[in-house]
């Protein structure tokens, strides 16, 4: 469908027993492709009842169906090349050309992630056209930012419940959020292999396989169950391949240097929500989780705020070891988010979001049922 001369996709699921009563289920990134890989049926192994209760809609983010253009394509390799071989001065020029072919964080213009305008927008057509009424949100990851949009618009006015599983610590500068999963690395990273200490030092030292490791090491806490197993094993003992694959999946790299729109989606979102972050070397974890911002303009960017669900009930899941969402930030940054806020301990470090929406079902499971009953 089209809004503000912008074309978007939904998908929706429907109980057998008609109700205008909805639950927007976000399923964070940005970069996910919600309707290629079928996000929502994956979704309703781990949320059945919400599915023969009410109606569930999840939006696909606008990357998916925007054409890049060929200068934009080969800026997105340009920039990647210049900085994983550490040319940091280049990387800067590359990523300013990059900004201008692909056109980030330029409101006149069809983004390639969402905005608290946009997201807020689609929903209310949505709503429109389809008959619906939002009465929840299952936010995973990065729907903390979509609930953020959520709170600053007409729609907070219906939502009855909401649910935040291993946000993002909506608030956080770069600084903040890199410091933290930085830290969190390196213990998951100790967690992982407790008899090996640290990693083994590739024999090949150079600026390209360092910016491999330590983008692994970072993509390693995405990964869960014997997958993380395997690939920290490999990680440990300085395997080539499965470096440069880990680094490649972070960086959504395909192909030789191609890199995927879904980057764009990211820095289009990341650069409003965390502001602008330096880098000087890449030597650490930090450093790859700054440049990954480099694209970023930094003339007037501040973190986005957390916004208000007034006493909205708000069932929150977050683990303290999650490398890409560390717990303890997020409670900092999210605890005036609701004043009916229940705060639940995730033991399991992986970056698994749907563990999280598990329990928070529990947790407001009567609240929940009354929604749907009247």
């Amino acid at each position: 469908m089209s809004v503000q001369d912008q074309q978007w996709r939904y998908t929706i699921r429907r109980p057998e027993k008609p109700t205008k009563k909805t639950v927007i289920v976000d399923f964070g990134g940005p970069g996910v492709p919600v309707l290629a890989a079928d996000y929502l049926s994956m979704f309703r192994a781990t949320a059945p009842a919400i599915f023969e209760r009410y109606n569930v809609i999840a939006l696909d983010e606008p990357w998916s169906v925007k054409e890049i253009s060929q200068p934009c394509q080969d800026s997105l390799s340009s920039f990647y090349e210049a900085v994983r071989q550490a040319t940091l001065d280049e990387a800067a020029k590359r990523s300013a050309a990059l900004r201008d072919e692909c056109e980030l964080q330029n409101e006149s213009r069809n983004s390639w992630g969402f905005d608290a305008s946009s997201y807020a927008a689609l929903l209310e057509a949505v709503e429109q056209k389809e008959d619906l009424s939002y009465v929840g949100f299952i936010g995973q990851s990065f729907g903390s930012t979509r609930l953020s949009y959520l709170s600053r618009s007409s729609l907070r006015q219906d939502l009855r419940w909401a649910i935040l599983s291993r946000p993002f610590p909506v608030g956080a500068s770069a600084e903040e959020l890199f410091q933290a999963r930085g830290a969190a690395v390196r213990q998951s990273l100790k967690d992982l292999r407790p008899d090996q200490g640290n990693p083994r030092r590739a024999a090949d030292t150079s600026p390209g396989a360092t910016f491999d490791r330590l983008s692994a090491e970072i993509e390693l806490g995405y990964l869960y169950g014997d997958s993380q197993d395997e690939a920290a094993a490999d990680v440990f003992n300085g395997v080539s391949e499965t470096l440069t694959r880990l680094s490649g999946q972070l960086w959504q790299r395909y192909g030789e240097d191609e890199i995927s729109p879904a980057y764009l989606a990211q820095l289009d979102e990341l650069c409003n929500a965390l502001g602008p972050s330096e880098v000087n070397s890449i030597d650490a974890v930090e450093d790859v989780l700054s440049a990954q911002l480099m694209p970023c303009r930094s003339a007037g960017a501040t973190p986005t705020a957390s916004g208000s669900l007034g006493s909205i009930p708000l069932c929150v899941s977050a683990a303290d070891d999650d490398t890409v969402a560390p717990g303890a930030l997020a409670k900092r940054k999210l605890e005036s988010m609701s004043t009916e806020t229940m705060w639940l301990d995730l033991t399991s470090a992986p970056h698994f979001p749907t563990d999280g929406v598990e329990r928070c079902l529990a947790g407001l499971a009567q609240r929940i049922t009354d929604t749907a009953v009247n």
